[in-house]
């Protein structure tokens, strides 16, 4: 039976390494050693690698230590940030669609395209109007449903 050694403690991970070389330098075989606790057969000659030309002093070389872990790679301001999950189909929870709401209810479909003016070009216009309008975009977000986005 294999074993995966990230179960154990690192007490008993040191007690494992050291029994193991121990054994290995009484003449057992590294192979036999290592399958009766059931580790992969190249671990034990890593172990024996890092001993090897030591005389019983082995015990701080095969010590665990608890692993730093990788470093962080956020910013202090991205480890702020937060998710709000959301239904697949939520509009009204979604500040986008009260904009557009808007729009359809005020802007461009309130008036009349001129000929040669183009939907698109009105649309644009009424959008550049919008961002000059900061408490208006300022209210889509305090509307109820969206609360949860208030304080940003």
């Amino acid at each position: 039976m294999k074993r995966d050694g990230r179960t154990f403690d690192y007490k008993t991970l040191e007690a494992i390494r050291l029994m193991t070389v121990e054994r290995v330098r009484e003449g057992h075989s590294p192979r036999e050693v290592i399958a009766s606790y059931g580790f992969c057969r190249t671990t034990i000659y890593k172990w024996l690698r890092k001993v090897r030309g030591h005389g019983h002093g082995m015990r701080g070389l095969l010590s665990s230590k608890k692993q730093r872990g990788r470093p962080l790679l956020l910013t202090r301001q991205q480890e702020r940030l937060e998710l709000h999950y959301q239904p697949k189909y939520a509009p009204e929870l979604n500040p986008d669609e009260l904009v557009w709401n808007y729009m359809k209810s005020n802007g461009t479909s309130k008036r009349q395209l001129f000929r040669g003016e183009s939907l698109n070009t009105r649309i644009e216009t009424d959008l550049l109007h919008l961002q000059h309008c900061p408490s208006l975009i300022r209210s889509f977000f305090h509307e109820p449903h969206v609360a949860y986005l208030a304080g940003y």
